[in-house]
């Protein structure tokens, strides 16, 4: 299976201020509506850097997920989302190779919608916007990142009625913060 995030086309870099999106996911580099993350977060450590404090920025990315058991799982490789974990995409050894796959998104919001549809017919689809951060490649369609955050939920497509839709839409926003 092919993804459209076109792996072939990527380009290696930090994610910073100049890479920021505004809080509706445009790719608009021009406009930095979303504030740096502080990297440490240790109060002891970031005294003993000084001022200025390192800070990255994030992108905001659109992706898909599959339901499991109450919670989201990617949809292509088999990793669940917990709520308030944030992993660090780490390295798999795959033959011969060393294989990052880190964390997939969209560019576009309708990306991400058509990309639900496709996979729909097996079971209900979330989609939603992550936010990203760290060594970031840039693709074709989206990025890969090495930490992702849930940022928001905003669509169920599948075989689910739409009652159910509204309240578990509800439940997985409250779970996932």
């Amino acid at each position: 299976m092919t993804s459209d995030l076109g792996a072939d086309y990527g380009e290696h870099r930090r994610a910073d201020a100049q890479t920021s999106c505004d809080s509706a996911g445009s790719s608009d580099t021009g406009h930095h509506g979303t504030d740096p993350l502080l990297i440490t977060g240790n109060k002891i450590r970031d005294a003993a850097l000084g001022e200025p404090r390192i800070r990255a920025g994030e992108i905001i990315g659109w992706r898909i997920w599959r339901l499991c058991n109450g919670l989201l799982q990617s949809v292509i490789v088999p990793y669940i989302w917990h709520p308030g974990v944030f992993d660090r995409s780490s390295s798999k050894r795959v033959g011969y190779y060393n294989y990052n796959p880190g964390y997939h998104a969209f560019r576009h919001q309708d990306q991400a919608e058509r990309d639900a549809s496709l996979h729909a017919h097996r079971s209900p689809v979330v989609t939603g916007s992550v936010a990203m951060w760290g060594e970031v490649i840039e693709h074709q369609h989206g990025w890969r990142s090495e930490y992702a955050a849930v940022r928001s939920l905003i669509k169920i497509t599948g075989d689910i009625r739409f009652r159910s839709t509204h309240w578990l839409l509800i439940e997985l926003r409250e779970k996932y913060g």
